[in-house]
């Protein structure tokens, strides 16, 4: 960086935008306000994506539950609640709200991730309890 007069330049010759030095001291208020916080529009459609996966996945965890095993209708659940995803996404993308469409899929995502994640962490410490006796507790 070279400066000369009133303006820094860089190496390059291209001048150096005025709010750098904001920029390099709070790394937070180069964000527009727009995307500090997130919209309300998208965070609700991140909650109905929540929502939907999140109940998908509990319908089909008490339908595995309640019968000890996979059923057709616990296994069903899944495919209609992605097809209540792809609803909502053609839906909310026909409206001219890309982005909302996109966080409901995010929100899906999300809540099947973390359900998947539970019911491997429930799996495998019902496994480990199983394998001691009763003598090491």
């Amino acid at each position: 960086m070279i400066r000369i007069g009133a303006g820094d330049f860089l190496l390059t010759g291209a001048e150096r935008p005025a709010y750098a030095h904001a920029v390099a001291a709070h790394p937070h208020a180069s964000l527009p306000p727009a995307l500090r916080r997130l919209p309300r529009d998208l965070s609700l459609a991140c909650a109905a994506g929540i929502g939907v996966g999140i109940s998908a996945a509990a319908i089909a965890y008490a339908f595995y539950v309640h019968a000890r095993g996979p059923t057709w209708t616990g296994v069903a659940i899944i495919p209609i609640s992605v097809l209540i995803v792809a609803a909502l996404y053609v839906g909310l993308g026909r409206r001219r709200l890309p982005r909302a469409s996109d966080w409901v899929v995010l929100g899906y995502t999300a809540a099947m991730i973390l359900s998947t994640v539970l019911l491997t962490v429930q799996q495998m410490v019902s496994q480990f309890f199983a394998n001691f006796d009763s003598v090491v507790w």
